[in-house]
């Protein structure tokens, strides 16, 4: 069973994003406040992976991934973003994220669960054994923080 932490800045997003949550394979919470999110992330046992509904609003992503990105204790848990049309491009194309997934809100259900099982195992950076990459920095130097620098 995948442990998934949803979060949206609103109810109502949440409400739509649950129905892909409901199947047997998932051990599911939600919540629309940072704070909670982290101290979920930070419990004894917390999600493996953390889904995020970015509707219209992106203020709300951003401050959670800057949260997210610059404590040592999640810096490296996965992120599935489902995000409204209107800033899948915006969010895939014009900004590095670490360790994250962007994928539009109509994703199928196949498609989600395998995403959700493949970055909770495995993360979504690119990995290759001929490569020994050491993990980004965790300070103002990193890429998706520095992209959303004044956001």
């Amino acid at each position: 069973m995948t442990d998934v932490l949803l979060i949206s800045s609103s109810l109502e997003n949440i409400n739509v994003a649950w129905r892909h949550f409901c199947y047997s394979e998932y051990n599911a919470s939600a919540t629309t406040n940072i704070s909670a999110a982290m101290e979920n992330l930070k419990s004894s046992k917390p999600a493996r992976i953390v889904v995020y509904y970015c509707g219209e609003d992106t203020d709300g992503f951003y401050s959670l991934y800057n949260t997210l990105r610059s404590d040592p204790k999640t810096a490296d848990i996965p992120l599935l973003v489902l995000a409204d049309v209107s800033w899948q491009k915006a969010l895939t194309d014009y900004v590095k994220f670490y360790n994250t997934c962007i994928l539009g809100i109509s994703v199928n259900d196949e498609k989600l669960k395998d995403m959700v099982k493949s970055g909770a195992r495995y993360g979504f950076e690119k990995k290759s054994p001929a490569i020994n990459r050491a993990p980004p920095k965790r300070t103002s130097e990193h890429p998706g923080l520095r992209a959303n620098k004044g956001r």
